[in-house]
């Protein structure tokens, strides 16, 4: 504030003190305003960043949820597959018994052939002799 007032202070003395009291009052007034102003500033500009970052953090959060549904679908065309082969392969190893199976009827009937082609050429007895050849 300005200089000190004495009791026998003028009128004009008085209002210029009053003048002074008022351009400090306004001067700090002011700077408390802008202080506030920054203070606003600064918190509005922290709750746009945060709000950016709450949209970013729900964008990952869809991103991560469709990569998750995309993995599932992913694990369950897999294990489709892995039943699939698994049941070509049990289907594999069957057609490949059922051909051994065949082949085996194919030569016990070349056998049986051979066996009666040898009794009914030489006889029973011939025949026996000639198996154990």
């Amino acid at each position: 504030m300005g200089a000190e007032l004495s009791p026998k202070a003028t009128v004009q003395q008085l209002l210029d003190a009053m003048k002074q009291l008022q351009r400090d009052s306004v001067s700090a007034f002011n700077k408390e305003i802008r202080e506030i102003d920054s203070h606003v500033n600064r918190l509005q500009r922290e709750m746009r960043e945060m709000a950016k970052l709450n949209y970013d953090c729900s964008e990952g959060m869809r991103a991560l949820a469709k990569s998750c549904l995309d993995a599932k679908k992913v694990k369950d065309q897999i294990n489709l597959f892995i039943v699939q082969v698994t049941s070509l392969e049990r289907e594999v190893r069957l057609q490949a018994t059922q051909q051994q199976i065949h082949a085996l009827i194919k030569d016990s009937g070349a056998v049986v052939g051979r066996i009666n082609e040898l009794f009914s050429t030489n006889g029973f007895r011939e025949g026996i002799v000639n198996m154990s050849r």
